[in-house]
């Protein structure tokens, strides 16, 4: 059994070896007669480097430029860019054939899953919609990832989401510590079993 077994092994490493050679043979053969590919040189315009030419500063670039020196980047007391508020096209309300039932709605968010549906918050309580759904007679009729339409009637009112800017996280150094302790809320119910 013993003599078997040892004579099996030693001809599985012999077959193995055999196959390492041949390895090496083939490959250093192929790399000896095989000629290496032809170098691609890169186009003669991705050498070439255009001039830059500038505009002169215009009014909104001197502008931009005194914003920056008002909000230096490593300005300890730095504040967050606020954009300006859109001032530019005012709408007129529409007198509608429907009620102003949709005057109170606030969108508050889109989601998706399996029945996707919208989280409005109307008359101091939130409520989720699907289209279909209707809040007295104004119908959710479309909805997209920032923005829903209502129709009543022959009316239509789109609302969309108002996107916050997030908020900013100072923190100060104290003695050698580089954030202050979180506090913990302590548990002031009564333990029960004890």
């Amino acid at each position: 059994m013993k003599n078997t077994l040892e004579l099996q092994l030693r001809k599985l490493a012999l077959v193995l070896t055999v196959a390492v050679l041949l390895l090496l043979v083939w490959s250093g053969a192929r790399s000896l007669l095989l000629a290496d590919p032809d170098p691609i040189l890169p186009a003669e315009a991705s050498l070439r480097v255009d001039r830059l030419s500038l505009p002169s500063p215009a009014e909104d670039e001197e502008e931009l430029s005194q914003s920056l020196a008002a909000r230096p980047l490593f300005w300890q007391n730095r504040q967050p860019y606020v954009p300006p508020v859109d001032s530019g096209e005012v709408v007129a309300p529409v007198n509608s054939g429907g009620s102003g039932a949709i005057d109170s709605v606030l969108l508050q968010g889109v989601y998706t899953g399996a029945k996707p549906g919208i989280i409005v918050s109307y008359k101091g309580e939130r409520r989720r919609l699907s289209v279909g759904d209707a809040i007295e007679d104004w119908e959710l009729t479309m909805m997209s990832p920032d923005s829903v339409i209502f129709e009543s009637g022959s009316d239509s009112r789109t609302l969309s989401l108002e996107h916050a800017l997030p908020a900013v996280v100072t923190k100060k150094r104290v003695r050698g510590k580089t954030a202050p302790k979180a506090v913990e809320k302590k548990d002031n119910r009564k333990k029960t079993g004890e």
